[in-house]
């Protein structure tokens, strides 16, 4: 019921499809282009970014409704990294593309690297998920020239990019990119909840 509420919040109201069928539908996509949008909910279901689930199974560990543990945990995502740099690689993307080199060249001179790409020394997981999601959405060869741009500089795409890139590539609304983490990431953090909810042991500070 809390996932069926919040895509209708974002795709609006319609035939009650499976959920990337009825996101595709709000987003006015064509059939085609609806795996894309769940191959990104799956790959952004769950991380190893401990605020948010912490959030979720503590708040699920007190009692609460499934819903207040949901909303804890979305409410961490939204302070977290991922969310921050998604919110910026959006932003910088729709500018790279007319220019991938110069673009990067300023990134980099300004702070060291460029946003959405990731560090080669950090846990791979955003490396895998970003390829995987890269590979499938059949980038046009403006979108394509931004990451691999990068990678000709050594740099490492990450999850925000990869969504960034996804979300210009379907043409989705401005904050597509992070309505897809979002939605992927609530269902995870429901996961969370109800594990820790229905089995899990006390959680305690430290």
């Amino acid at each position: 019921d809390i996932l069926n509420e919040v895509i209708d919040a974002a795709a609006g109201s319609g035939p009650r499809l499976l959920f990337h069928q009825r996101l595709a539908r709000g987003w006015k996509l064509i059939e085609r282009d609806a795996d894309l949008i769940r191959r990104a909910l799956v790959l952004c279901a769950d991380d190893l970014a401990m605020a948010p689930i912490l959030a979720a199974r503590t708040t699920a560990q007190s009692g609460a409704p499934l819903a207040g543990a949901a909303l804890a945990g979305i409410t961490a995502l939204l302070g977290s990294p991922v969310m921050t740099q998604t919110h910026i690689a959006s932003s910088w993307v729709v500018q790279a593309r007319r220019n991938p080199a110069q673009a990067l060249s300023r990134a980099i001179e300004e702070a060291g690297t460029a946003p959405g790409f990731i560090d080669r020394s950090a846990p791979d997981t955003d490396e895998i998920r970003a390829r995987t999601l890269i590979e499938a959405a059949r980038l046009p060869s403006d979108l394509e020239a931004v990451w691999r741009e990068g990678e000709t500089r050594g740099l490492v795409p990450g999850l925000p990019l990869a969504l960034a890139l996804l979300a210009r590539r379907l043409d989705l609304p401005r904050e597509g990119a992070v309505d897809l983490l979002m939605l992927g990431r609530l269902t995870g953090l429901i996961g969370h909840a109800l594990d820790q909810a229905i089995g899990g042991s006390p959680i305690r500070t430290r």
